[in-house]
């Protein structure tokens, strides 16, 4: 473990002038800042990634033309994240999540959304971002709340589901999401609701987070869609699964996410 936290900071501190970025002033850490010439989405896959989540998600990218590589682990640990302009975690479990990622690669991914990168994560890779998870329990299972410090906690309120509105399958192929800040910049060219696959994700909790922006929320006015900034990285939450649907709607909210969170013009 110490070999690997020597080897990053050389990685951190030696690889500027990447291909795919530049470095300009510094972050709070005094390590040099991150900005992009272009769109390079990372997709994080291993297993914690549930197998449909894999293959809608890179179908997805497919379809909207937009660059992306398959990274795991390795890549992270190895400096590899740098090359990027937004991390994407696709729905999972948070928990195997963690234990695959460890807390070298979460110290990691944080440096790099501090330092400028972007950060996608949805439903499981949402709940990843909460400074604070509270887990409901699956389907067909006893209702719980078991309340625990989350992984990356770079969205610093709460990541709370599965979202009792859907009881009691907490899945559902056609919820309605209801846009609730129009002006931002990703929710350009969609319409005032839209439907959105829901699988036992999690309502956001803003109140903790001062830079937090709520996009959209249920039918019942739970929050789903949120943004928020990390240092000088920008994050967006989906509780839902945009990627599952073939639609205009969620094609352009991924679209201009990954343009968002990349600090690209639209």
């Amino acid at each position: 473990m110490k070999q690997r936290l020597i080897y990053y900071i050389l990685i951190t501190s030696t690889i500027i002038g990447l291909a795919a970025c530049k470095d300009n002033s510094t972050d709070p850490n005094n390590l040099p800042l991150l900005t992009f010439d272009t769109v390079k989405v990372a997709l994080y896959i291993d297993d914690a990634v549930w197998p449909n989540c894999q293959s809608n998600t890179k179908n997805k990218l497919k379809e909207i033309g937009l660059p992306y590589t398959v990274i795991n682990k390795d890549t992270i640990l190895s400096g590899g994240l740098l090359s990027y302009s937004v991390l994407l975690m696709p729905g999972g479990k948070p928990d195997l999540y963690e234990q695959n990622l460890g807390q070298l690669c979460a110290t990691i991914i944080r440096d790099y959304i501090s330092r400028g990168g972007g950060y996608i994560g949805i439903c499981g890779g949402a709940f990843l971002a909460a400074r604070t998870n509270v887990w409901r329990g699956w389907a067909g299972e006893p209702r719980v709340n078991y309340s625990y410090s989350g992984f990356l906690r770079i969205f610093n309120g709460i990541a709370d589901g599965p979202i009792e509105d859907f009881a009691p399958t907490y899945i559902n192929s056609n919820c309605i999401i209801k846009i609730d800040s129009s002006e931002h910049p990703i929710l350009k060219n969609l319409p005032a609701s839209f439907s959105c696959v829901y699988d036992h994700g999690p309502m956001f909790v803003t109140d903790n987070d001062p830079n937090a922006v709520i996009l959209g929320v249920s039918g019942q006015s739970k929050p789903m869609l949120v943004t928020t900034l990390y240092g000088n990285g920008r994050i967006f939450l989906s509780s839902g699964h945009p990627e599952a649907m073939n639609s205009a709607s969620c094609t352009s909210l991924i679209i201009n996410a990954i343009l968002w969170c990349s600090k690209q013009n639209f």
